[in-house]
């Protein structure tokens, strides 16, 4: 629901629908009532909003972004030399085309920088250029906006809504936890829980297939989640293997009907490094509307063709697995540009914010398990109060890293980042709530 009177946006650029698109983004997260400029309206004329490169406009546009987009030039280093935010040629922000670039993560199209994962990594990013991963660059530039028009059209005093959380559990592994476990126990000279672990290993209770426990944990939280699956098994000597089970194992049949089963939880599907989308979300053994990229690993914009092509309703796989942070310096939910039919996708991208694993195999804090869990701790916490206003943070949690055994110090992390939701009022949301809300057809 708009907080404000509608007004009439006059945008004059060869990037009107591109540059709309990110005004119809400003103009959902902070409320303001809007409808197109009539034919007759003309720059100038009350209750009209006039967008142009013109240095007399509103909203001056950046001419030189524009130049670098016909040309198809994306490269960080050309298009923001200096800073993570555009500016017309008279020193006005332009917090449109600012938007266009951010969000959809335009850095990465066409960039030859991979890592070792063939991912596109945290290090070649403008975030990591300007230090300035965990800031909401774009929520920021359409604040400072909505204060520049709010004393012309006399808007009320706008403050950001509470953050909401979205939690998910990718489920990689569930069989192989009596390795890792039992050579931690051993370790420790825990004979006893070797014993345990191979016995229930041997009767089909693996545990790491963990889910129903898992549940209860989020449960307590006041917490739904996504548990996102990965349908191939993986083959011996893959460079970033895939699940350790088959979809088609009864074990793992129960657990994902028990998702089912519980009221504000869901599946997804946790799209495979060696397989195809569209076939792994057609072949999927049960109903699900929304995917996470196994590793993280796609390249943009393809990923976002696969899973159009696929006919998902949503993806959250835009994350760095090296950091915590904005991929694409936006805290809110958007559909992705289409840059073939220069419209968004119809599906809704929810980006990956905070997830476990960084903090123990990425950014570490210490090579001690526990010196790791602390900084995770420290930088989570820090991460969630910076963005506890204009976001919806996405955090995921492993289902192994609430086990105990080798990833025991890293029980209290989940408590602690659960903990500071609840003392920040940040609520959880379920994914039929945010596909209600942001996906095709959604209000936002």
């Amino acid at each position: 629901m708009a907080l404000t009177d509608p007004i009439r946006v006059l945008l004059q650029s060869p990037l009107a629908p591109e540059l709309f698109w990110s005004w119809g983004l400003f103009a959902r997260d902070c409320q303001v009532g809007w409808q197109p400029a009539l034919p007759s309206d003309q720059p100038g004329d009350p209750g009209v909003l006039w967008i142009s490169e013109d240095p007399r406009a509103d909203v001056v546009l950046s001419a030189a972004f524009r130049q670098l987009a016909e040309l198809g030039d994306w490269a960080s280093e050309r298009v923001m030399p200096d800073a993570p935010l555009l500016r017309a040629e008279n020193g006005q922000e332009d917090p449109l085309s600012t938007a266009f670039y951010l969000v959809n993560s335009l850095q990465e199209h066409g960039s030859s920088a991979r890592d070792a994962y063939d991912r596109f990594p945290y290090a070649s990013s403008l975030q990591a250029r300007f230090d300035c991963l965990e800031e909401n660059l774009v929520g920021q530039a359409f604040d400072r906006l909505y204060e520049r028009l709010r004393e012309r059209y006399s808007w009320p005093a706008r403050i950001a809504p509470r953050s909401l959380v979205m939690l998910s559990h990718d489920i990689d592994l569930v069989y192989r936890g009596w390795r890792e476990d039992g050579k931690h126990a051993l370790r420790h000279g825990q004979w006893a829980r070797v014993a345990g672990l191979l016995w229930r290993q041997a009767a089909g209770r693996p545990d790491w297939l963990n889910i129903e426990k898992v549940m209860d944990v989020d449960q307590r939280w006041g917490m739904p989640a996504t548990f996102f699956w990965i349908p191939r098994k993986a083959r011996r000597g893959e460079v970033t293997p895939d699940a350790d089970y088959s979809l088609d194992d009864p074990n793992i049949r129960k657990a994902m009907q028990a998702v089912m089963a519980t009221p504000g939880f869901s599946l997804g599907l946790h799209a495979s490094t060696g397989g195809a989308m569209a076939a792994e979300y057609a072949g999927f053994p049960y109903p699900v509307t929304i995917n996470r990229q196994h590793f993280l690993k796609f390249r943009l914009p393809d990923h976002y063709e696969q899973v159009a092509q696929a006919g998902l309703a949503a993806d959250a796989s835009l994350g760095f697995a090296e950091r915590p942070g904005f991929r694409n310096s936006y805290g809110m939910p958007f559909r992705p540009w289409s840059f073939k039919r220069r419209e968004p996708h119809r599906f809704v991208e929810f980006p990956l914010h905070l997830m476990d694993a960084t903090f123990n195999h990425y950014w570490l804090g210490g090579r001690a398990p526990e010196a790791r869990a602390a900084f995770a701790v420290e930088r989570g916490v820090a991460f969630l109060e910076r963005n506890q206003r204009g976001a919806v943070l996405s955090l995921l949690w492993h289902n192994n890293y609430l086990t105990g055994g080798a990833y025991a110090a890293f029980g209290p992390v989940y408590q602690a980042w659960m903990q500071r939701c609840q003392e920040l009022g940040l609520l959880g949301l379920d994914l039929e709530s945010a596909l209600g809300r942001w996906g095709a057809g959604g209000k936002g």
